[in-house]
């Protein structure tokens, strides 16, 4: 081996044992001014480019004074803020900064003492009386929290929002239409923010400042409203019709444009909707929709021929004739109502329709076809009866109304026919007149008089049907139109005329009247071939004064 390499051997270890050593005792140099420097700052320190290094804190303050006050005007003329809407510029003079001088100097005294592995290369540096770092250390700032908060009301004021489904407006003149946009939500929050703000300016930050907020996307999209108001385009260049019954009510341009909004939907995509105010609609058009399509129900009812006139005040007899009865199927109730029609327009709009049947509320009629078709309908006149009466008296107008009353009243199988119970009272306030009636032996005037006859006339009727009769009265004397034996008075509520429908279907009651007659007639199944009535000769008659009273 030659000799130079052997002793380059020998150096090379010696080299590098020597660097372990020279770095071990740098290392523990800068370890001995740490700790021998333990209450005052490290050498080579600098805040705001005054040295302080070897200062305790006493007499850091004392140097720093001057520079601390320079350095409250010295940070940035404005803090950037970013919010969701994108970035704010807050002026820091609105901050109220001012220097904090004992946070200064405890920041300067924790250099190189913070415990992490970069102290080392900051003890070495002091060792080696080289600055620390490039700057040195910045003062510590603070901002005045009162003015930050009010910075950031101002601000979170500015970007504060509800959230908005956005709309589609119509100019009520032109009918021209336009959108509002959707937006978001947005609401700053506002004590998260002031901390955010503190904490910046006392580290010095110059990066850009995240303001806390909660946001709310908006809830669709511009594109859908536009789908709506092309949608509204089409129906306010034509207005939209109902239909019913043959009659049309147009929904002109100007009422759907007055009434018009735009809701998020309910769905959970939330798209918006066409909705049309209630309130305003029933205004413009409520009425015309009531007028057109509003109709009462009309009950099914049997349909049977006018009858014959039969009349006999004696001995006679009445055989069943055959009869076509045929069922009138009636019609339901029909009513507008707003909510229905309101739904059914906002759905015409949306489907591109100008047309369609009204939408109304159907209630079905009390007695339906489906209701008449549970018996066997009436084949037969069973019986029929008339009466006659001078022409022009007020009692006349009873009859007529008590008989208009009763017309077309149905029996079912087993069940009563009552005189009383389908007039009710006949008093003088629901029209009737007053007419003479027997009270007590006497003729005296009373609300609804002389609707006897109509009592005599329904229960001949009933007699020549066949039917039993478990409650009629004759008059208290005898009064020569009406046949003796067949005659019945009434008097509501005791007096009254029933019969009973003991046939297999439905009795069907139909009245007629003239000027000078009333007629009934009962249809339904017979049980009966022939009904006779048979009279003798009145016995003991009983005479009786008459005496007349002002």
């Amino acid at each position: 081996m030659p000799p130079e390499a052997a002793q380059a051997r020998r150096v090379g270890p010696l080299l590098a044992v020597g660097a372990v050593l020279l770095s071990a005792a740098v290392l523990a140099a800068g370890t001995a001014v740490a700790v021998a420097r333990g209450g005052r700052i490290l050498p080579g320190v600098t805040v705001a480019g005054v040295p302080v290094g070897g200062l305790d804190a006493d007499g850091a303050l004392a140097r720093l004074g001057p520079a601390l006050a320079d350095a409250a005007t010295a940070p940035a003329a404005e803090l950037v803020l970013t919010t969701p809407d994108g970035v704010v510029l807050l002026p820091t003079a609105e901050l109220g900064i001012r220097p904090d001088p004992e946070a200064t100097v405890a920041r300067a005294l924790a250099v190189g003492r913070t415990g992490r592995p970069e102290d080392l290369v900051v003890r070495l540096r002091s060792v080696v009386r080289r600055r620390v770092g490039a700057g040195g250390i910045a003062p510590v700032l603070r901002a005045d929290p009162d003015a930050v908060r009010a910075a950031v009301d101002r601000i979170a004021g500015g970007l504060d929002r509800t959230m908005s489904a956005g709309d589609v407006r119509v100019d009520p003149v032109t009918l021209e239409v336009t959108n509002a946009a959707p937006r978001g939500g947005v609401e700053i929050r506002r004590g998260e923010a002031v901390v955010a703000i503190l904490a910046a300016v006392a580290a010095g930050d110059r990066g850009a400042v995240a303001l806390p907020a909660d946001v709310t996307p908006a809830p669709h999209t511009a594109e859908a409203l536009e789908a709506l108001a092309a949608d509204l385009r089409g129906a306010l260049a034509t207005g939209l019709v109902l239909v019913a019954d043959g009659r049309r009510v147009r929904v002109e341009p100007a009422e759907l444009a007055a009434a018009v909004t735009v809701v998020a939907g309910a769905d959970a995509t939330g798209a918006p909707e066409l909705r049309l105010d209630r309130t305003r609609l029933a205004r413009t058009v409520g009425a015309r929709l009531v007028a057109a399509f509003d109709r009462d129900a009309v009950d099914a009812a049997l349909v049977a021929p006018a009858p014959p006139r039969f009349s006999a005040m004696g001995t006679t007899s009445f055989r069943p004739a055959p009869a076509a009865v045929a069922v009138d199927p009636g019609r339901t109730e029909r009513r507008f109502r707003m909510e229905r029609t309101a739904r059914q327009l906002e759905g015409m709009i949306r489907a591109g329709r100008r047309a369609a049947p009204a939408d109304l509320l159907e209630i079905e009629p009390s007695i339906t076809a489906a209701d008449l078709a549970r018996h066997p309908l009436p084949t037969h006149l069973l019986g029929t009866f008339t009466t006659f009466h001078p022409a022009g008296a007020d009692r006349n107008e009873n009859i007529r109304r008590l008989a208009d009353a009763v017309d077309g009243a149905l029996v079912a199988p087993g069940a009563e026919l009552s005189v009383n119970e389908i007039s009710g009272e006949r008093r003088c306030e629901d029209g009737y007149l007053p007419a003479g009636t027997i009270v007590r032996g006497e003729l005296v005037d009373t609300c609804g008089g002389g609707v006897s006859q109509f009592g005599t006339t329904a229960y001949n009727a009933a007699f020549f049907a066949g039917l039993p009769t478990p409650q009629w009265q004759p008059h208290s004397f005898h009064i020569g139109r009406y046949p003796m034996g067949r005659e019945a008075t009434l008097s509501f509520p005791l007096l009254d005329v029933r019969a009973v429908n003991d046939t297999e279907g439905w009795l069907l009651v139909r009245t007629s009247h003239t000027p000078t007659s009333v007629t009934v007639a009962l249809y339904g199944v017979p049980r009966w071939a022939e009904v006779r009535a048979v009279h003798g000769e009145p016995v003991d008659p009983r005479p009786f004064p008459t005496e007349l009273r002002p």
